[in-house]
């Protein structure tokens, strides 16, 4: 099943003012005016992702309710594997690093050889 995301690039509709279409967006979304000026700000952003057909249409025509123009686009597909490979080992390969020191030490351990504490005491 292909999954959509939804692009914003900052457009808005004719019928609205940019003060007004921010604010709403601020309101219904309850974003701060840092996150609001990033998003009108011209870039290209995915404010969605992994959404079905429906869900990403009822995104758009919220958006479009509140004066933005938004875009759907199918979600890209994950990395194709050459035949004869079944796992992508870069991703799931999770390596442990064994070593023989033991990283969590205690402040004064004693002496084995001697049987005394490594630090002397002051006498």
């Amino acid at each position: 099943m292909t999954k959509y995301c939804i692009i914003f690039i900052g457009e808005i509709n004719d019928m609205f003012q940019l003060d007004a279409v921010k604010l709403n967006f601020k309101n219904h979304f309850k974003l701060s005016e840092i996150k609001t000026n990033y998003i009108f700000s011209g870039k290209e952003i995915t404010l969605k992702k992994d959404l079905t057909q429906e869900k990403a249409l009822e995104f758009v025509m919220l958006i479009d309710k509140i004066g933005g123009v938004s875009y759907i686009e199918p979600m890209p597909q994950m990395i194709q594997l050459p035949e004869g490979i079944t796992e992508d080992r870069r991703v799931y390969n999770k390596r442990k690093i064994n070593d023989r020191r033991n990283h969590v030490r205690a402040g004064l351990n004693a002496d084995r050889r001697v049987h005394r504490e490594r630090r002397s005491s002051v006498k």
